[in-house]
């Protein structure tokens, strides 16, 4: 998960991801920075990282000299051992730094400080992940812009199709699905979250003042899609992820039937082809809906929701343990055998419709005989109790 960098004192708000991978290396923008692991650095490497951090924090460049010539810093690994003590920070400030003929003031080195604390951070953050066992840290960088439109035409290409907008995953979206899928380390996604390309581009449109003439670009992973927590909300949410596991799952296999000898046909299995039909997405999709506006007509929306959310989480769970074990089963495979083994869950009819007002009715509404001779039985106990009081008055009054 990338952490964003923030700068206090509303001077500018970075929001490119700083993130370290299992092997603690700092990823700016998608670009991994190694530490001196058997050597130093590149110079090349080295400028590089103190441009990002100039073009995020806004210190000028006699800052980063300063760094690297005077306090020794070549890595983010360097950060951190170079500012321990108090001391080290006020040899810092007390430092003659000067941009041409101005000094620099306490204000712009107090941005070495903020970029210090988000290594930091970064770090604590990549212990945590290694500590859970998960090489999950880099799963939210996006592809290249070339790599998703490649996906978009391979799909394209194959189905002639093309979704409306509203309808269409978003490029994190996509991403992340094709490097869970290449680690074969798919997560349970919550459909509520799924991002798509509509508010990734209204995300990069929007420029938020600052004052002072200094304003930023709101990053596309930082805005949250605004989905309803409702049936159709949810319901939306699986279309958009269906549909990028079928972008994705456009794929060929590599192991596919030669096109030319055994084209692909109505009769022939689509996963033996690609990674995951979209034949695949829709069945699973038109299920959903299906159970759902059944449901619905007998139930309240609430109640609804909350099974259609069970029934989802609970066979995408088995996608996720099954892409997980195996190193062989493609998720189209994986999902075929699932999708058959459920169905009679996704069947409204064969469920146990509660219902309206007593629980002492049956389905058709006709009193309960079971209540009923329990309420029987109740009744003849406190009768008889009341018997026996009235000859224990009588015998008193003789």
């Amino acid at each position: 998960m990338p952490v964003a960098l923030r700068l206090v004192g509303a001077l500018v708000r970075a929001s490119l991801p700083l993130v370290f991978s299992t092997t603690m290396a700092l990823t700016i923008d998608g670009q991994v920075i190694q530490g001196p692991r058997g050597g130093s650095p590149a110079a090349e490497v080295v400028n590089k990282m103190f441009t990002d951090f100039e073009t995020l924090y806004d210190w000028p460049a006699s800052v980063s000299k300063y760094l690297k010539e005077v306090v020794g810093i070549k890595t983010t690994y360097d950060f951190i051992t170079a500012f321990r003590t108090e001391k080290d920070w006020d040899k810092f400030f007390d430092a003659e730094i000067r941009e041409g003929q101005i000094a620099v003031g306490r204000g712009v080195k107090g941005r070495v400080v903020q970029a210090f604390e988000a290594i930091v951070d970064a770090q604590k953050l990549a212990a945590k992940n290694k500590a859970l066992g998960e090489d999950n840290a880099d799963l939210d960088v996006p592809l290249g812009s070339g790599e998703i439109k490649a996906q978009i035409v391979r799909f394209w290409s194959k189905h002639k199709v093309k979704p409306p907008s509203a309808k269409f995953p978003g490029d994190l979206l996509i991403s992340r699905l094709t490097r869970e899928m290449d680690r074969r380390f798919l997560h349970l996604a919550d459909m509520y979250k799924v991002k798509g390309i509509e508010t990734e581009r209204r995300a990069q449109s929007k420029k938020h003042e600052l004052g002072h003439g200094l304003q930023f670009n709101q990053d596309a992973a930082e805005v949250e899609e605004l989905r309803p927590s409702t049936v159709s909300g949810y319901l939306d949410g699986m279309d958009m992820y269906m549909l990028g596991l079928a972008i994705w799952g456009s794929k060929p296999l590599d192991n596919a039937p030669d096109p030319v000898a055994n084209p692909e046909t109505r009769d022939t299995n689509p996963e033996d082809y690609v990674h995951f039909p979209w034949q695949f997405s829709i069945d699973y999709c038109h299920r959903a809906n299906k159970f759902s506006m059944d449901a619905l007509a007998v139930l309240p929306t609430d109640q609804v929701l909350a099974m259609l959310e069970k029934r989802d989480r609970e066979e995408r769970s088995i996608w996720v343990a099954k892409i997980r074990e195996s190193e062989k089963l493609t998720l189209g495979q994986i999902f075929k055998v699932t999708f058959e083994k459920r169905e009679q869950r996704w069947i409204f009819d064969a469920e146990k419709k509660p219902t309206q007002g007593s629980g002492s009715a049956n389905q058709t509404g006709a009193p309960d005989p079971a209540a009923q001779g329990k309420h029987h039985g109740s009744q003849g106990e406190a009768d008889a109790r009341r018997g026996r009081w009235r000859r224990r008055w009588r015998w008193r009054q003789r």
